[in-house]
């Protein structure tokens, strides 16, 4: 039997099943070729759905199954069909746990997190990789398993780490940024994740009011993710670099600090005309729309004689067209603190909770604090 069976479309020690189907062995070998072939031609995997779906009317031996399963959920997910994804990766799931196939458990809980992931169900993406890292541990797994599957831990202990924080589950992010920090030196290529857990790690710095600590972490993780040349990671890292910098210039004193004050701006200015020439440059519309609100903020710092409110309206606009409410949310709090400073204080609150309403939608209630905090403060100003 293979180590991993949805990995191979056939095998031999399946033939002699009662249920074998070699109509399906054919079907499964011709799919999983154009799976292959998919990084040339993304067509190929529609057209591998095709081949396959006449099989779901066969009575077939639990591997053929497994396998079919598996494959309808993976083409689905690359097609960004995440309902079908979902469910067939749910079928193949329930079927891996019955045959007792570990290995497979772990790359099918993975690609569902993944596709939970892509449409912002974060907290069901946090749990597939959680059940996956706890199969990785497995008593049973031998060492040269172990490091043979180091890199797809550290992995998910990457990517779960930003689930977590993106939940509000503080202490579990940094949890699974030390153990995957602890496990990067004896991963091959790890510059990647590690960039990632720092990245992650400077957002949590920055929501506990340590802008100089996220401002360093943030600051590393960029140089890392352009040798990768990841540039839509590059997008919004150049931005987490700017924010921080322009967290520490708002704590300054008012009526000092002048070098320091002209190298944050110099610096904040830098990364978000970077953040925002990269997202232009590869379309990358949410990219751009999270740049135009750290430009805002940038520009607001310096008194800058700009009309914020139009800018981030457009944002939020843009935003709506491409279905991303995280950043909807975003803007809506920055409009929040215009308004504010406008003395539109009803607007402004109504605006705030608009965005925490967003961010529970979206599952990602971290991103509501600084609209959870702007609210505390005007309703205590309306109070006083």
């Amino acid at each position: 039997m293979p180590s991993n069976p949805i990995l191979v479309p056939d095998h031999e020690a399946w033939r002699s099943h009662p249920h074998y189907q070699p109509i399906a062995a054919g079907r499964l070998t011709c799919a999983y070729r154009l799976m292959a072939s998919g990084q040339s031609d993304p067509t190929a995997y529609a057209d591998a759905l095709d081949v396959l779906r006449p099989c779901l009317h066969l009575r077939l031996m639990p591997y053929q199954r497994l396998s079919l399963f598996y494959a309808l959920g993976f083409c689905s997910s690359i097609l960004t069909a995440y309902n079908e994804a979902e469910y067939w990766l749910t079928e193949a799931i329930e079927l891996a746990h019955t045959l007792d196939e570990s290995q497979a458990m772990v790359d099918l809980l993975t690609l569902r997190g993944a596709v939970y992931r892509a449409s912002s169900q974060f907290l069901d993406a946090s749990d597939d990789y959680a059940f996956a890292l706890e199969f990785l541990d497995e008593p049973s797994t031998g060492e040269g398993d172990r490091q043979a599957n180091s890199p797809l831990r550290l992995h998910l202990l990457t990517a779960k780490a930003i689930f977590d924080f993106s939940l509000a589950r503080y202490d579990l992010a940094q949890s699974q940024i030390a153990q995957g920090r602890a496990l990067a030196p004896f991963v091959p290529h790890a510059d990647g994740d590690l960039a990632t857990l720092d990245w992650c790690d400077a957002l949590l710095d920055r929501w506990r009011g340590e802008p100089r600590l996220a401002l360093q972490k943030a600051f590393r993780a960029v140089g890392a993710v352009k040798v990768r040349g990841n540039p839509y990671s590059l997008v919004r890292l150049c931005s987490v670099v700017a924010d921080a910098a322009l967290d520490i210039e708002d704590s300054l004193p008012r009526d000092g600090s002048l070098a320091e004050r002209d190298d944050l701006f110099k610096l904040a200015g830098a990364f978000t005309t970077e953040a925002l020439e990269t997202a232009r440059s590869i379309n990358d519309i949410s990219g751009e729309g999270l740049s135009l609100i750290t430009q805002t903020r940038f520009d607001c710092a310096r008194n800058a004689n700009i009309d914020a409110i139009r800018t981030l309206t457009s944002v939020i606009t843009a935003a709506h067209q491409v279905a991303d409410l995280g950043v909807v949310g975003q803007a809506q709090t920055v409009l929040g603190r215009e308004l504010l400073a406008r003395n539109e204080t009803d607007a402004a609150l109504t605006v705030f909770r608009n965005a925490l309403t967003v961010f529970e939608e979206v599952e990602t209630p971290a991103l509501g604090v600084w609209a959870r905090r702007a609210l505390l403060r005007a309703s205590e100003m309306c109070t006083d």
